[in-house]
C-alpha cells in the first residue's frame, strides 16, 4: 500500500481508501470485528492520476479524490453490492461521475471533504496547497443563473458556489462539525484552525507538522490538538466559545509590526478603542477597527529607525477628553511622547510629537522595553530597558514637553541586555521596577525615593539600587513581564525564550523570593509578550 486514508462512517465502520504499488484505488469498508469488505475498484482516468485526498459521505454514496496536479474527482456509489473478504479482483469498478481538472491549479488537492444534508442535498469541499477553499453543489442539472465557468457537467453537474482564500499556507484537512466549516492550515511552523465560513482563526499553535506527526479533534465543547515537538507529545486545547471573529488587514506596514498599543479615545463623543502600532519602518500608525473594517487614522514617522515599544499614560481629570498620551521607544536609544489630539469634528485622530528624552552618543544602542512607573500632575515617571544592559529612570513633564534624567543603573548590576520592564505599587507605598535580561535574571528596584523627591536628582551619577537579584527565572532571555499585587506580596509572571511560564512570588518587606512556580511547556516556541 502506497497511500491509505481512514474515516469514520459510524461508531464500529470505517471506510478505507487505499493505492497499491501498480496505482489501483480500492474502496473498502472495515469494522472493528475484523471484518473487511471490498465496496469498489476506483477508476483512474488517467495512469498518472496520483490520490492526494479522499472522503466518504456519511451515507456511503458518495466518493471524493483530490490529486496532486490539483484536480477533484466525483464517484457516485448507487446500489453497488460489497464483496466480503480481502480481494477485491471482483469488486465493481466505479466510474468517474464528475471531476473539476485544476480547482486549484497545478497545486495538489490536499483535502476534500463531502456531506450530505437531511434532504439528499452534496456540498463538495476541496482545500488546497494554494490556501484556497472552494465549494461545490452537486446537481442533477445546470443551474439557469450559473456561470460557464462554475459548472461541470458529466453523469452530474458540479457548481462551484464559492472559492475563498484562506491562509498564505496550505490547508491540511477540512473539518464539518454542526454545519462549521473548518480548515487545518500551516504557515510558517504555525497550525491555525479556520472556521472557513466565518472568516476567523479559532486557535492557533506554533507546530511545524513534522512527518505528519499532529492531529486536530474538534468536540461539541472545544478543540484539541496533539502533536510531536522535539520528542515529546504537546497539546493544545481551546473552548470553541473563546473564539471571535477577526478583521484581516493587510498591506497596513510593508515590514514587521514590533509594538501594539490599545488605547480609549474620545472621538465625537464616543469612546473608542483604538490601537497603535510600530515597526521597523519607524512608523506609528493608529488604526481604528469599526464594522469589521480597519481604518488607518493617522500615520507618523519620527524615529529614526526600528519601534521596540508602545506604551500608553494613564489619563487625569486635567487631561482633555480629546487628548491622550503615549510614549514609543525603540533602536537609537529613541524616547518620545506623543499627544493623542481628536480633530474638531471628531472623526479623526492627529499624532502630534509632544518630547524627545536625551539620545545616548552611541547609536547602536536600544531601548529594549519601558514601564510607566507613577504619573503625578503632568509629572511622569518612566523606566527604560537598554541593551547595553542598563536601566535608567526618567522624569517627563508634560506641561513643559521635557524629558529630564533621573536615576540610572550601571551595566555591571545586569551584565546582559536588558529585554523587559515592568513596575507595581505595593499596598504599603513603594514603587518597585523589575526589569528581566537575557541571561534569565530578574532583579528588582525600589524607586520611591526618587518618585517622592527625597533624592536631588540634579547632581550627576544618581544611582538605581538593586534590592533583589532572581538569577535563573529562565533558561534564557526573560522577554515579557507582568506584576501584580496579592496582599502583602508581589506575583510576577514571566514568558522566556525558552517556552515556559514563570510565576514568581515575592514578599514585599523586605524583598524576598517566596516561590517560584514554572510551566515548562507553556507554549511550543518563545514567548514574545
Amino acid at each position: 500500500v502506497q497511500w491509505l486514508t481512514v474515516m469514520q462512517r459510524s461508531d464500529n465502520v470505517y471506510d478505507v481508501i487505499t493505492v497499491d504499488n501498480s496505482g489501483d484505488i480500492v474502496w473498502s469498508l472495515v469494522t472493528w470485528d475484523a471484518s473487511w469488505q471490498a465496496v469498489a475498484r476506483i477508476e483512474r482516468p488517467t495512469a498518472g492520476m496520483r490520490v492526494a485526498s479522499a472522503a466518504v459521505s456519511h451515507d456511503g454514496q458518495w466518493l471524493v479524490i483530490g490529486t496532486v496536479t490539483g484536480s477533484v474527482y466525483v464517484y457516485k456509489h448507487g446500489d453497488l453490492k460489497t464483496i466480503n473478504g480481502l480481494d477485491a479482483e471482483t469488486a465493481t469498478l466505479l466510474q468517474v461521475a464528475c471531476k473539476w481538472p485544476q480547482a486549484h491549479g497545478r497545486h495538489t488537492v490536499s483535502a476534500v471533504s463531502v456531506d450530505v444534508d437531511v434532504v439528499g442535498n452534496v456540498r463538495i469541499v476541496s482545500g488546497g496547497r494554494d490556501g484556497w477553499v472552494r465549494t461545490f453543489n452537486v446537481l442533477d442539472s445546470v443551474p439557469a443563473d450559473a456561470a460557464p465557468d462554475a459548472v461541470c457537467v458529466g453523469d452530474v453537474v458540479l457548481h462551484c458556489t464559492s472559492r475563498v482564500k484562506v491562509t498564505r499556507g496550505w490547508i491540511e484537512q477540512l473539518l464539518c462539525v454542526d454545519g462549521q466549516l473548518l480548515a487545518v492550515t500551516f504557515f510558517r511552523k504555525r497550525l491555525e484552525l479556520v472556521d472557513v465560513e466565518a472568516a476567523h482563526i479559532v486557535v492557533s499553535t506554533v507546530c511545524a507538522g513534522g512527518a505528519k506527526l499532529w492531529q486536530v479533534v474538534v468536540g461539541s465543547v472545544g478543540v484539541r490538538i496533539g502533536f510531536v515537538k522535539s520528542g515529546l507529545l504537546r497539546t493544545v486545547c481551546v473552548p470553541l466559545s473563546q473564539s471571535a471573529p477577526i478583521v484581516l488587514a493587510t498591506g497596513i506596514s510593508a515590514t514587521d509590526i514590533r509594538a501594539v498599543c490599545a488605547i480609549d479615545v474620545q472621538i465625537g463623543g464616543r469612546q473608542l478603542c483604538v490601537a497603535l502600532l510600530g515597526g521597523e519602518d519607524g512608523h506609528i500608525r493608529i488604526i481604528k477597527c469599526s464594522d469589521m473594517q480597519l481604518d488607518v487614522l493617522a500615520n507618523v514617522r519620527r524615529h529614526r529607525s526600528v519601534i521596540r515599544c508602545i506604551q500608553s499614560i494613564p489619563s487625569i481629570s486635567l487631561d482633555s477628553d480629546a487628548s491622550r498620551f503615549v510614549l514609543s521607544a525603540g533602536a537609537g536609544s529613541e524616547l518620545r511622547c506623543w499627544r493623542l489630539n481628536a480633530s474638531s469634528g471628531g472623526d479623526t485622530l492627529a499624532l502630534v510629537d509632544w518630547a524627545l528624552a536625551p539620545m545616548l552618543d552611541d547609536r547602536d544602542i536600544r531601548i529594549m522595553d519601558i514601564a510607566v512607573v507613577h504619573r503625578e500632575l503632568s509629572n511622569v515617571w518612566i523606566v527604560a530597558a537598554y541593551s547595553d544592559a542598563s536601566v535608567v529612570l526618567w522624569r517627563l513633564d508634560i506641561d513643559h514637553q521635557t524629558f529630564s534624567y533621573a536615576a540610572r543603573a550601571a551595566s555591571d548590576i545586569h551584565a546582559h541586555c536588558v529585554l523587559s520592564a515592568a513596575s507595581v505599587k505595593t499596598n504599603d507605598g513603594r514603587y518597585l521596577v523589575l526589569t528581566g535580561a537575557s541571561d534569565g535574571q530578574i532583579i528588582v528596584w525600589d524607586v520611591s525615593m526618587f518618585i517622592a523627591g527625597t533624592v536631588d536628582v540634579a547632581k550627576p551619577n544618581v544611582a538605581l539600587q538593586a534590592v533583589l537579584k532572581i538569577p535563573h527565572v529562565h533558561q534564557s532571555g526573560v522577554n515579557t513581564l507582568c506584576a501584580h499585587v496579592d496582599g502583602v506580596d508581589i506575583v510576577v509572571a514571566s514568558g522566556g525564550d525558552d517556552c515556559s511560564i514563570s510565576l514568581t512570588r515575592i514578599g514585599s518587606t523586605p524583598p524576598s523570593v517566596q516561590s517560584v512556580t514554572r510551566n515548562e511547556l507553556a507554549h511550543a516556541s518563545a514567548i514574545q509578550g
